[in-house]
Order: C-alpha cells, then sequence, then structure tokens
C-alpha cells in the first residue's frame, strides 16, 4: 500500500515541491523556482497549480506575485513521520503504514 500511495504524487509535483524546499525561504516567487528548475514562468504556474495543498500561494491579492510556501506533506513524509513516531515512543514492533488509529488511543 505505501508504495501505491507515493505513486500517486506526479514526478514533476515532487520536483516542484522539492524545489520551493530547496530555496530554503518562507515564500518563494514564480520566478525563484523557475530559475530552480530551469523552466519558465508559465510552466512552473502550471506545475504549482497542479501541485494542489503540496503548496500554497499565500499571496491572496489578484496581480500581485505569487508567494509560495510548502503546504501539505506529501505522502511518502507522512509515512516517514508515522514510522519515526513510533521509534521514538519506543515501540519496536513492526508498523503497519494501513491500520486506522483511532483518536482516543
Amino acid at each position: 500500500m505505501a508504495e501505491g500511495v507515493g505513486a500517486s504524487v506526479s514526478k514533476t509535483v515532487r520536483e516542484t515541491v522539492e524545489a520551493v524546499r530547496a530555496l530554503g525561504k518562507s515564500g518563494v516567487s514564480l520566478g525563484d523556482i523557475s530559475k530552480q528548475l530551469g523552466l519558465d514562468n508559465t510552466t512552473v504556474s502550471r506545475r504549482v497549480k497542479d501541485a494542489g495543498g503540496y503548496l500554497r500561494n499565500m499571496e491572496t491579492r489578484s496581480g500581485m506575485a505569487a508567494c509560495i510556501v510548502i503546504g501539505d506533506p506529501l505522502p511518502d513524509e507522512l509515512e516517514m513521520s508515522r514510522i519515526s513516531a513510533a521509534r521514538q515512543s519506543g515501540c519496536e514492533a513492526r508498523v503497519n503504514l494501513d491500520e486506522k488509529v483511532s483518536p482516543d488511543a
């Protein structure tokens, strides 16, 4: 199951999210991302839109330069976060990534 979840995010979305992360700022422009990826602004704009909740534009005013930030974690990041949390809690048992956890557990 874990492989299928990670595969549901396209390579271009992952590349775009990683480019924003690599820039290391708390808000980057489409131009910054374009330079990082070596692509034109139109392509980057489409990629950011395709990234959905994984990238967010914090600029809400029309006609203003975008201010792109990292949004939701990519699926493989969520899985690694769950494994890390289990290890930190001292749990040595195998982590079942498909298991649903109830909120009061």
